[in-house]
């Protein structure tokens, strides 16, 4: 009973984490890339999510990343945060559901 209840709590800390993460991703990317659409009227939608995602992965070779780097540098470095938990939380959800597999504890 003791060993379910770990499981459980463990696989909806991680399934939390892992939404969170997601969640981050899509909200900075959009209110970022409308922010710098209204700074700039000429950037096409597909530019300025171009430039956000070039502002994550560090690049600041033109000038929308310039300004992303320049004006949002912590929703840059949660943005890079983000990415890197939403690629280790599947990881960890399903190492969890393995052992839980594995222990013979799942049934």
């Amino acid at each position: 009973m003791a060993a379910a209840f770990l499981f459980w709590t463990v696989f909806a800390a991680l399934s939390f984490a892992f939404a969170l993460a997601i969640q981050m991703r899509i909200i900075l990317g959009v209110i970022i890339a409308r922010a710098l659409r209204a700074r700039d009227d000429t950037l096409s939608i597909k530019a300025s999510r171009l430039a956000m995602v070039r502002a994550g992965n560090g690049i600041s070779d033109d000038d929308a990343t310039a300004h992303i780097h320049a004006t949002y540098p912590d929703q840059v470095r949660q943005l890079r945060l983000a990415r890197k938990i939403s690629v280790i939380m599947p990881v960890l959800i399903v190492a969890t559901v393995a052992i839980w597999r594995v222990s013979g504890q799942a049934g």
